[in-house]
């Protein structure tokens, strides 16, 4: 979570997006009175801010919370290696090399490394990359992240689909919350057997 208030990243939004408190105003059918209320209150309903974020290009989450990305990932990020998701990442956060290094134990030359592919940072340093940008390490090393969706989609279908066991579904679901309540350093083992159970039931 950044430390920014809703009005710096309101105005951060705006500045970013290079339209003037005029245009913003006028495309969203408000008055610059208002945008100018928002920047100096943070004071904003719910609709508008989505309709702003969308305008700006900015996450309307990161802008109501500083959580998560700033903006939202690339559409070819699959595509993309590590290092240039990795540097993509951190300038959508707003850090500079030295501030990740700092946090990591690293030099900034180390960083800049793992973003050209000259290098890559170890499982541990990847994991906790994952936490600082918000995304799952299967995010970084493969630009997508298919096992949340996976999971929903057979819990989704779980009537349907016979399982293991009748504990079967309620197990995914336990392995779903234990994911978000264990250590960082244990989620890539949870993500695993969560995989595996799914996987499993799959072929029931």
């Amino acid at each position: 979570m950044t430390t920014e208030t809703i009005q710096e990243r309101i105005s951060i939004a705006i500045e970013s997006s290079r339209l003037s408190k005029a245009e913003v105003s006028r495309r969203l059918q408000t008055t610059p009175q208002a945008v100018n209320g928002w920047i100096k209150t943070g004071t904003i309903k719910k609709s508008t801010l989505v309709q702003l974020a969308k305008l700006t290009g900015f996450n309307s989450e990161w802008i109501a919370t500083g959580e998560g990305l700033q903006k939202p990932p690339l559409d070819n990020d699959a595509h993309q290696s590590t290092g240039q998701r990795l540097k993509h990442l951190r300038e959508l956060k707003g850090f500079t090399l030295q501030q990740v290094g700092n946090r990591f134990g690293c030099t900034r030359s180390a960083i800049s490394s793992w973003e050209r592919g000259d290098t890559r940072p170890d499982l541990d340093k990847l994991a906790n990359l994952a936490r600082l940008y918000s995304v799952s390490v299967n995010y970084l090393l493969t630009g997508t992240d298919d096992r949340k969706s996976e999971s929903k989609k057979v819990l989704d279908n779980e009537e349907k689909t016979p399982l293991l066991s009748p504990n079967a579904g309620y197990l995914v679901k336990l392995i779903e919350e234990a994911d978000g309540l264990c250590a960082f350093e244990d989620s890539m083992f949870m993500g695993a057997i969560s995989t595996l159970l799914i996987r499993e039931i799959g072929r029931k």
